[in-house]
């Protein structure tokens, strides 16, 4: 018997075709039926996992029978279209039969397995055709339209994972038959995952296959100052190796004159919010130029990098000979030494120079700097000395630093201190992350939830982006999650992005004693106290107490807010999510880890 012409599509939005003709979808929660049996095509679903893909975790008392109702309905629509007996129960749950060529899933895998086993067998170009065949049975993102459901969404990453393991194989065996196919590709994947390093090394093989050395090298600051900014990370030794050799083709005139007018600074970020007045604070000191060093300081989380790329953004005018990005630390957070930024400076600058020292570095640097404007942007300082040696001693430029420290040995400074968003700024970052609608529906909820999360921009896009994911989750169950101190910091999470190692990362410049100051104020009810509240807290005199707290405010980590309780009693404070931790560390007996990892 021949089998009917059936195509279920998922590799796009869900569709269903009989003999080239679509067939109707059903009700939305119809769809979703057919959606979870066929991310486990041939294989039994439970019904509660049908029931929690169709009504959450709140399913009525009927699911069982509106379930079989939409399977029904199912059934009955492939039966008339000629393909019966597709959708059998099983052991309280359903399989769904069909062929690899009956589903565009299963077909994309049988044809990648196929074209990757003909790679191997004649060489790495034999396969690409099959290979190319495999990606173009996708019309979008799996699953488009439905993956807000978690199990849909998770079977709809996987195929997103592969279908880039895919295309890097194709890519690869294309690479020097058809370069500039490539290029032509690669761009709409990368989007979808922009730290794919093998992603970035097949677009910079191609660029240097059609003669665009210089926008490789770019392609490889940009992934490189990104991996730094989201994770603290260098970019692989492979990745690293290919621009060194890009670095020995690079003598094109048109390198040389993108070399005249460098900007390394990281891409201005598109959901910034808020921060009006600070912008134009910092605005004016670097549009005037008559400073040369500017500082922006405030406690982990508040926004400090993406303020100052903004102005250094807005700045562009003012700086017309080149706006540099550095990064003052190490992947591993240490401080990186003088040396190494005005190394990174002068590669960036495209500055030749002889001698690796100290000193001939920082003389190079200078002389660079002395007959031009140039902007310097110098992200998460520890201390004073690591950026002394690259404050413009003449000239027009300037340096903007950010640091969590007051760094007030720099003397000569513009300073800004941030704040928390105020409440209004905190609402509209939200609602760029889960939309305004959402946010009228429930907005003393929403008011909880900026409130837990500190009014921190870090801690706000963090559940911005969970609640994001999960279009099925109450705001008002949200905030209940946030505002129990013992889960906050655990509800601040997407994915493989958390709050909790930015704040241990905050401890990490602070010695032995100082941490355990900050482990002791833990013992704290309120995150505002007083001098006689953290004496108590930390067991200490009056005096003594005054010069701890005095170097945990230069440290960033304690606050001095201009308000008295009393006419003459200040009060301090730690920053909300601070206190959090502190409170947590308190209960968990001290700092995490060892004191060999702290440096105690």
């Amino acid at each position: 018997m021949t089998a009917p012409a059936l195509r279920l599509s998922v590799l796009g939005p869900l569709r269903i075709q009989v003999l080239g003709r679509d067939l109707p979808l059903g009700p939305f929660k119809q769809q979703l039926v057919l959606a979870t049996l066929l991310c486990s095509p041939n294989r039994h679903v439970p019904t509660d996992v049908l029931a929690e893909a169709v009504w959450g975790d709140r399913p009525p008392r009927t699911a069982r029978k509106n379930l079989h109702v939409y399977v029904s309905s199912i059934r009955r629509q492939l039966s008339q279209a000629g393909a019966p007996d597709r959708i059998a129960h099983r052991n309280q749950g359903y399989v769904i039969d069909v062929a690899p060529a009956e589903l565009d899933s299963l077909a994309f895998e049988e044809a990648a397995r196929a074209a990757a086993s003909l790679g191997d067998g004649h060489g790495p170009h034999s396969g690409a055709a099959g290979l190319r065949q495999a990606l173009d049975l996708w019309r979008g993102a799996a699953f488009e339209g439905l993956s807000a459901v978690p199990v849909i969404e998770a079977e709809a990453q996987r195929l997103s994972r592969r279908y880039v393991t895919v295309f890097e194989t194709w890519a690869e065996a294309a690479l020097r038959a058809s370069p500039s196919v490539v290029l032509d590709q690669i761009e709409p994947v990368i989007r979808t995952d922009p730290f794919r390093e093998r992603l970035r090394m097949i677009q910079m093989a191609a660029l240097q296959h059609t003669g665009r050395q210089a926008e490789a090298l770019s392609v490889f600051d940009d992934y490189r100052q990104a991996l730094a900014r989201e994770f603290g990370l260098p970019p692989s030794a492979a990745l690293t190796r290919l621009r060194d050799s890009l670095l020995l083709e690079a003598d094109s005139p048109a390198t040389a004159i993108a070399a005249g007018c460098p900007c390394s600074l990281p891409h201005d970020l598109t959901g910034f919010s808020g921060r009006a007045e600070e912008l134009d604070a910092v605005g004016r000191i670097l549009r005037g130029r008559t400073d040369r060093l500017a500082i922006i300081t405030g406690p982990v989380g508040i926004g400090k990098t993406a303020l100052a790329v903004r102005a250094a953004h807005h700045a562009a005018d003012s700086y017309p000979d080149g706006r540099l990005f550095v990064a003052a630390r190490a992947a591993d957070g240490a401080p990186r030494p003088p040396a190494d930024l005005l190394r990174d400076l002068l590669h960036e600058a495209g500055v030749l120079y002889q001698g690796e020292s100290t000193a001939r570095l920082h003389s190079a640097w200078q002389s660079w700097l002395a007959r031009r404007r140039v902007l310097v942007v110098v992200d998460d300082v520890a201390d004073e000395e690591a950026v002394r040696p690259l404050i413009p001693q003449a000239g027009e430029s300037a340096l903007l630093l950010t640091s969590r420290a007051r760094l007030s040995g720099l003397t000569q400074a513009h300073r800004l201190l941030l704040e928390p968003l105020h409440p209004a700024e905190a609402h509209d970052l939200l609602a760029r992350h889960i939309g305004v609608d959402r946010i009228e529906t429930d907005r003393a909820s929403a008011e909880r939830i900026v409130r837990a999360a500190g009014l921190l921009p870090l801690a706000i896009a963090l559940a911005g982006g969970k609640l994001a994911a999960l279009r099925h989750l109450p705001l008002r169950e949200f905030a209940d999650r946030l505002t129990e101190a013992d889960r906050t910091l655990d509800e601040l999470q997407v994915g493989s992005v958390t709050l909790r190692p930015r704040l241990e990362a905050a401890l990490r410049d602070l010695s032995a004693a100082q941490r355990q100051q900050f482990v002791q104020l833990g013992r704290l009810a309120q995150p505002l106290f007083t001098p006689g509240q953290a004496a108590r807290a930390l067991d200490r005199d009056d005096r003594s107490v005054s010069h701890a707290l005095e170097q945990l405010i230069e440290a960033g980590i304690v606050g001095a807010p201009d308000c008295e309780v009393s006419a003459h009693e200040v009060v301090f404070a730690l920053p909300d999510l601070l206190h959090r931790y502190a409170v947590e560390l308190a209960g968990a007996g001290g700092p995490p880890g060892t004191a060999a990892a702290w440096g105690a």
